[in-house]
Parts: structure tokens; C-alpha cells; sequence
């Protein structure tokens, strides 16, 4: 039998629910008597009239009705329990009290009184079978992940058997840039460009970061995630744009984004400072924020009140003062792939878009909840990121183009459209299959 936490939390339920049964027992055997029911009844009573038993009284009543029943009982009271009406009138009058006991009344309080008592204990008992399940899940963590990694990598096996020509393509292509974007940044490090300095800067490392990014992608799609991969293409495509934006506009752009990072930095401070006393977190020092808040200073006398926005770095670039990703597609001419980066926008944020639509379901079946992985829906990012590794490297190497760079690029292209047809190919003959199921 396949181990599960599902499973043991079952067996630990019947285990909890043992536990709530004996307790109950114990509880109607110890408490729910006669005596004891016929004891808090007449004390109610009694209470009703402004009497209130000791504790020693109750005793002696639950031991008269045992022995006596409670047709003939008998309390005596000091006259400090007593209400003015019921004091005696001289030192040897005796004044009778009787009880006229409301069942309905009082047997709702009784019941009340002993549901308090097990309510009580649920708590202290939901907490002690909490630590028992998670202890015995420690115990068995190991074998339950060892099955569930069987039943994963028998269906990464399924995914990467049905993808594996266009999985391969994507990963050479990303192989092709990462290491032809190596050799170019070694080459530009050893042969420095004096008036390109910031663009080197910025753009190998914007590359460096669109490498990790695509085969972050890579990786999830081989385990059947293709909406995460989805999600991880939208931030590889805003890599590539800013790279080609940069590679226009030159080095003055370059430099302002280098130099935004202490605008940013400035706001995160200052975020971080509202909530740290919450997030029980020390606070910077005013000297660590002064700092900050200088340099911000700075670049805003530099470059103007336009600077501070989040994409301040590009607001004389765009004409735009208050600039958005939006404008940067527009001025490299990549608005027309507005409506994808749309569509993996939906993976990103908690949109009911994003939890109605889902790359990983078939059409047929869009209701099924998936929260695994899938064998469908690898083309779109899987394209994209093929796409968009070009582009980026593409835009890298424009720094200085040579021969050397120029077949980097064709090669690169070649790959990029035989990953792009081979995603293609095997998503339209899965769809066939679906379609005829």
C-alpha cells in the first residue's frame, strides 16, 4: 500500500475518534447519574430562590439521595445563605423551603453543564492527536515520499517519452545561448569598450539572468508544470524586452537602470521599516535609511521627479513620465505580443483567470482541479522560451557585432524554429488524441 499523509491521517482519525468515544464514556459514567443529575437539579433550583450550596452541602445531598432517594431530603442552611424572606423569625423557628423541580428546565441545564465539561477537553485533545499524527508522519515521511517519487518520476518518464524531441531542441538552444552568451561576456570583459561599459554591464548580466530563467522553464516543463513554466516565461520575456530596449537606446539608458536599483532599494527600505516591528524583525538604522534615501536624492536631481517611478529609468525614452512595462513593448515593437504576456499573467497573479484557466487541462476536461503535474499544454511556454532566449542573446550580442557573432545568432535561429516546430508537432498530435477520446 502506497504510504500517504491522507492515509495516515485516516488511521490517526479512528485513533481520535477512540479517544472522543472513551472520553464520553468516561465522562456519562462518571458524571450522568442519577444522584449527580438529581443533586444539580434541586442546586438550580435552590439558586433560583438565591441559595447557593457549599460544596460540602452538595456532597451530603448526593450521599441523602443515594441512601433516601429524593422524595424525603433535608438541608440545613446558616442564615448567611439565606434571602431575608427565608430567615427564621427567632432563635428556634425553622422555616421550610420546598423545591418544585422543572425538568425540561433543568435537565437542558444539566446537559448544557456536561457538554461545557467535554467541550472543554476537545482542544487539549485536537492538540495531542495533532503532534501524534505529525510525529508518526516524521517517522514515516521517508517511505512516503519514496512512494510518491516513484509515482512522479514513472510520470516524468510519460511527459519527457511523449516531449522528448521538442524538450531536447529547447535545451539545446538554451545550451547554444548560455554558452555563446559566456564566451561573448569573456571576450567583452578581456576587450573592454570603454563608451559601452554600462551596456556590457547591464546586458551580460540580463542575460546571465534570462539563461537561469529559461532553464528554470526548461526544468519545469520536463516535470509537467507548463503554467509555472508559463509564469517563468512572462519574467523571461520582460528580460528580453528591457534587453532590446537598452540595446536601442544606448548607453545613457543603460547607466539610468544600473543606477535606478537605489530608487528601488530606497522604497524597499522604507516598506520594510513600516512592517518589521510586525514581522518581529530589528529595524534599519536612520543612518542605513539617510544613506539610501541620499542616493535616491541624487539621482532625482540628476535625472527629475521621473526617475522615482518604476520605470523611471525610461520615462525620457518614452516620453512618458510615469512609464509602464507597456511602453517599453511599444517602443521595441513588441506590443503585438501583448495579449500572450497577458495570458501568462493569469499564472502569476490570483486572478479568477488563472485559477479557471489552465495550460496543464485538456479542453474536454476543464473542471478537473489539477494540482500536479500534466503531459498537456507544454507548447505555449515551451515556445516562448525558445523565442525569447533567442531574442535576448540576439540583443546581447548587437553590442559588437563580428562574424563570430552573427553565425551564433543563425544557428541559434535554426534551433529556435525547429524547437518551435517540434512543440508544435507534438501538440497537435496530442490534441488528435484527445479529440478522439
Amino acid at each position: 500500500m502506497v504510504t500517504t499523509f491522507t492515509n495516515v491521517l485516516k488511521e490517526e482519525r479512528i485513533i481520535l475518534m477512540k479517544i472522543l468515544q472513551d472520553m464520553f464514556d468516561k465522562i456519562v459514567a462518571e458524571k450522568i447519574t442519577h444522584e449527580q443529575i438529581a443533586t444539580i437539579a434541586i442546586t438550580n433550583c435552590l439558586e433560583q430562590k438565591g441559595i447557593r450550596l457549599t460544596q460540602e452541602q452538595k456532597n451530603k445531598l448526593k450521599e441523602d439521595i443515594v441512601k433516601k432517594g429524593i422524595q424525603d431530603l433535608s438541608i440545613s442552611f446558616e442564615d448567611s445563605q439565606l434571602p431575608a424572606e427565608y430567615l427564621p423569625k427567632g432563635s428556634d423557628d425553622l422555616h421550610n423551603i420546598f423545591v418544585d423541580i422543572d425538568a425540561e428546565v433543568d435537565i437542558e441545564k444539566i446537559a448544557q453543564t456536561f457538554i461545557d465539561k467535554i467541550s472543554e477537553c476537545i482542544p487539549d485533545l485536537i492538540s495531542k492527536e495533532g503532534e501524534l499524527i505529525a510525529d508518526k508522519l516524521v517517522k514515516n515521511a521517508k517511505k512516503m515520499l519514496k512512494d510518491r517519487h516513484s509515482i512522479t518520476d514513472e510520470y516524468e518518464s510519460t511527459i519527457y517519452g511523449i516531449w522528448a524531441k521538442a524538450l531536447d531542441l529547447l535545451e539545446t538552444t538554451i545550451v547554444i545561448a548560455s554558452e555563446t552568451g559566456e564566451d561573448f561576456n569573456k571576450e567583452l570583459r578581456e576587450n573592454p569598450i570603454p563608451e559601452k561599459s554600462h551596456m556590457i554591464e547591464v546586458m551580460t548580466r540580463l542575460h546571465a539572468r534570462a539563461c537561469q530563467v529559461a532553464s528554470e522553464i526548461l526544468t519545469l516543463l520536463k516535470k509537467g508544470y507548463p503554467d509555472g513554466a508559463h509564469a517563468r516565461w512572462r519574467c523571461l520575456y520582460e528580460i528580453q524586452s528591457v534587453l532590446h530596449f537598452i540595446a536601442d537606446f544606448g548607453e545613457e539608458t543603460a547607466e539610468k537602470y544600473l543606477l535606478h536599483q537605489w530608487v528601488e532599494s530606497y522604497k524597499a527600505a522604507i516598506l520594510y521599516q513600516n512592517d518589521c516591528e510586525r514581522l518581529g524583525y530589528e529595524p534599519m538604522s536612520q543612518e542605513e535609511i539617510d544613506i539610501l534615501k541620499d542616493k535616491r536624492d541624487k539621482l532625482l536631481e540628476r535625472y527629475g521627479q521621473d526617475f522615482n517611478g518604476n520605470y523611471g529609468w525610461a520615462a525620457a525614452e518614452t516620453g512618458n513620465r510615469n512609464p509602464t512595462f507597456k511602453e517599453i513593448e511599444k517602443h521595441i515593437k513588441m506590443d503585438h505580443m501583448r495579449s500572450f504576456y497577458k495570458m501568462a499573467s493569469h499564472n502569476v497573479h490570483a486572478n479568477p483567470k488563472g485559477m479557471l484557466f489552465k495550460l496543464g487541462l485538456s479542453h474536454t476536461k476543464p473542471n478537473i482541479l489539477l494540482i500536479g503535474p500534466s503531459y498537456l499544454g507544454l507548447n505555449e511556454p515551451g515556445q516562448g522560451a525558445a523565442i525569447s532566449i533567442y531574442q535576448a542573446t540576439t540583443a546581447l550580442l548587437a553590442i559588437d557585432s563580428n562574424m563570430d557573432s552573427l553565425v551564433a545568432c543563425n544557428i541559434l535561429e535554426r534551433f529556435t524554429r525547429k524547437t518551435m516546430d517540434a512543440f508544435v508537432e507534438v501538440h497537435e498530435t496530442i490534441d488528435k488524441e484527445v479529440e478522439t477520446k
